[in-house]
């Protein structure tokens, strides 16, 4: 706290970033002159403090840096692992390969360098799911589900992450709404779109609650926009479960299915270039919520005539628009090919 306040203290009004982590501090900025200017005043207000600035440290402005185990390459917009922080976790994964299971310990290094490896927020924790529940049920099994997910998180470690700067505004995004009731024993998802766009769609049945469905029509409407080629789109959901989880690619390890649908989330975002935001709506301005509730009007067509009403009520809406908007995290690695491939 001591040196994040000394050097919060020497960054204010120089428009130049800083991050600390104990001991170790990295600043950021465009202009080369100005952050040497910060440079000096934070090794100045350290030393004052009675910090010592070790001989190892960086204080010339550089475009490459090794940084509490990551290498950063503000040039070519990329964040990789050291290879020496690659090897123990490979050694633990075929020590798991070999024998079929893991001591608890040794599993709980393993997976806390994994979630280390994967950073900065990559969108990675659903394939160590299973890992957890194993790990807290304490029997240590290294099966094929948890091999597979382990694997991939170390696989996807070793290709430097690609930090892409914001995407554009909203402007010109296809607006699209999103919604799920149940019926029966299966989950209705209703989807209403930009363009005269209406679509029902029925949960697989391993969805099975009404959050997950919430959150499965998340994943639909964006492999829709992918497939139809849109750059950016805004969802309105009344879920915030369900956006607060697809935004950070993050569910509770219990959670299977929801884990299920990130992990397809998380393959559709590698080779897709939208760009989602995502805003609630309430229910009763929610276009989407009479599709998902079709059984309850006369006929498809009357569903269609409520929904485009809504809109029309959204559209009026000035005061309530896109409350709480949110940015899904951008993918930091990216499949070339086109769709379908």
């Amino acid at each position: 706290k001591l040196v994040s306040s000394v050097i919060r203290g020497a960054l204010s009004r120089r428009g130049v970033r800083g991050w600390v982590y104990l001991d170790d501090i990295l600043l950021s900025c465009r202009s080369k002159s100005r952050l040497r200017g910060a440079v000096r005043d934070c090794i100045r207000r350290l030393r004052r403090a009675g910090f010592i600035v070790g001989a190892k440290s960086e204080p010339d402005p550089t475009e490459r840096l090794g940084f509490i185990g990551k290498q950063i390459d503000t040039k070519a917009g990329t964040i990789s692992n050291a290879v020496g922080a690659l090897v123990g976790a490979f050694r633990a994964w075929i020590r798991g390969v070999g024998g079929g299971r893991l001591p608890s310990k040794v599993m709980e290094r393993l997976l806390g360098k994994l979630c280390w490896l994967s950073r900065p927020n990559a969108g990675l924790g659903a394939f160590l799911a299973g890992a957890y529940r194993g790990l807290q049920s304490g029997k240590g099994v290294f099966g094929r589900g948890v091999c597979k997910g382990v694997a991939t998180v170390l696989l996807f470690s070793c290709v430097p992450q690609r930090c892409d700067p914001p995407g554009p505004g909203g402007r010109g995004a296809w607006e699209v709404f999103v919604d799920a009731a149940p019926e029966g024993k299966v989950f209705r998802l209703g989807i209403v779109g930009g363009g005269d766009y209406y679509r029902l769609e029925v949960c697989p049945p391993w969805v099975d609650s009404l959050q997950q469905a919430e959150l499965y029509a998340l994943y639909i409407v964006i492999k829709v926009a992918s497939y139809r080629g849109f750059e950016r789109i805004r969802v309105g959901s009344d879920s915030n479960v369900a956006r607060s989880q697809i935004n950070v690619l993050r569910a509770s390890v219990h959670a299977d299915s929801q884990q299920r649908i990130l992990r397809r989330l998380f393959w559709l975002r590698c080779w897709s270039t939208v760009s989602v935001e995502s805003f609630r709506v309430p229910s009763f301005l929610n276009a989407a919520d009479p599709l998902s509730r079709e059984t309850g009007f006369q006929s498809r067509k009357q569903a269609i005539a409520e929904a485009a009403r809504r809109r029309e009520m959204w559209e009026r809406a000035v005061d309530t628009k896109y409350m709480g908007l949110m940015e899904m995290i951008r993918p930091p690695w990216r499949f070339k090919g086109e769709v379908g491939d």
